[in-house]
């Protein structure tokens, strides 16, 4: 993906092509890297498409491209004082540790010491950095496309929130043949002192089954189901055999984008169809505070929302997840952002409303382009 970014300060501009998975904290590194003279010890960067709203994301690991971000856009930035002693770039991406899940804690995040020596913050790992570890812990040495597979959608699992609780180790025990059956057990670290047996309320059981090319997850509410000649290479790729041998480039990413994008892309089908959706189930069945986030908000709900949205705007949530984009997708919303946009239309016949907006969109950016040209001839 190719940025440009301009400092509100000095109003220079910078050209920056960042891997399609980047995120925030890894632009802000990145942008840190580039600058000369670099930036002071400790600082970091406020990022902003208009001058004013600040760039933000609920997790820090959420691709630019999950924020609506494209390759073109022009982004501001203006450098903010940190901690003195600090790596440049690096304050903003740090967010205070939650001690309240600290005992269910799956190990997604790293320790990070403050500029007195003291440990009180930490720093999210990405998806495909939590993968390899989690991949190194529960592997070590033995491998294949099966145990892989339920490996990384354990780590799915971890990364939504959830522990494991069956087996009570927490250390799984894969079965060495294809095809086969085995169940998992799964909590919440709020709720995993009151589990007391595999049946309660309380918990989620999955059972998965790898038979021939795929493999299926399911609870008692959902399932998903995944390619292994698909997904298998690419954990592969990730898996540290034997050792710590899996490229990372200076970005923070991984040398070989395009199976870093396939992991971003195994996440957003596992946790965006199954292990979101489970936390939400658990956490209204067991009375707790339901996770903040937008998927948990009743369907028509989301819809009413998504009709105040431009089209462009609403062309950017369908690619945060395949709920979103499902709902976002119906003709009839198209039609109505397209009426809003350019008029009403007499259509005879089916028409793909979405894919209409789309060629209108592109029409009237190459009719833009053409006359600024003529205002330099």
């Amino acid at each position: 993906m190719k940025l440009r970014l301009r400092s509100l300060e000095s109003r220079d501009g910078i050209k920056l092509d960042v891997p399609d998975a980047c995120s925030l904290p890894q632009l802000r590194r990145i942008l840190a890297g580039r600058l000369s003279p670099p930036p002071p010890p400790g600082s970091s960067f406020r990022l902003s498409l208009n001058r004013t709203d600040e760039l933000q994301s609920p997790d820090p690991t959420d691709s630019l491209r999950s924020l609506g971000l494209v390759s073109g856009d022009l982004v501001y930035y203006s450098l903010l004082p940190g901690l003195p002693g600090g790596p440049p770039g690096e304050v903003a991406d740090l967010e205070p540790e939650d001690a309240s899940r600290s005992a269910g804690d799956p190990g997604n995040s790293v320790s990070v010491l403050a500029a007195d020596g003291s440990a009180g913050v930490r720093c999210k790992l990405s998806e495909p950095s939590f993968l390899r570890k989690v991949l190194k812990e529960g592997l070590g040495g033995d491998g294949g496309d099966h145990r892989l597979l339920v490996i990384a959608v354990h780590a799915v699992m971890l990364e939504s929130g959830f522990v494991v609780v069956n087996p009570a180790t927490g250390k799984l025990d894969l079965p060495g043949q294809w095809p086969f059956t085995m169940s998992l057990q799964y909590s919440l670290p709020e709720l995993v002192d009151r589990v007391q047996s595999p049946n309660v309320a309380e918990s989620v059981a999955l059972k998965f089954h790898c038979i021939d090319n795929s493999i299926t997850v399911e609870s008692d509410s959902r399932a998903v189901h995944l390619d292994k000649r698909r997904f298998a290479p690419i954990i592969d790729a990730m898996w540290p055999k034997g050792g710590d041998n899996v490229e990372v480039n200076e970005d923070g990413g991984f040398s070989n984008s395009s199976t870093e994008k396939e992991v971003f892309e195994f996440w957003k089908i596992v946790k965006g169809d199954f292990a979101r959706p489970l936390l939400i189930e658990l956490t209204d069945r067991a009375g707790l505070p339901l996770p903040p986030c937008f998927t948990s908000l009743p369907t028509d709900l989301k819809l009413s929302i998504f009709e105040l949205l431009s089209g462009i705007d609403l062309a950017r949530v369908a690619c945060v997840s395949p709920e979103l984009q499902r709902l976002t997708s119906t003709n009839e919303l198209w039609k109505q952002k397209y009426v809003e946009e350019f008029g009403e239309r007499i259509e005879s016949g089916e028409i793909d409303w979405k894919q209409k907006f789309t060629l209108e969109v592109l029409e009237e950016r190459e009719r833009k382009r053409d006359r600024d040209i003529n205002l330099w001839i």
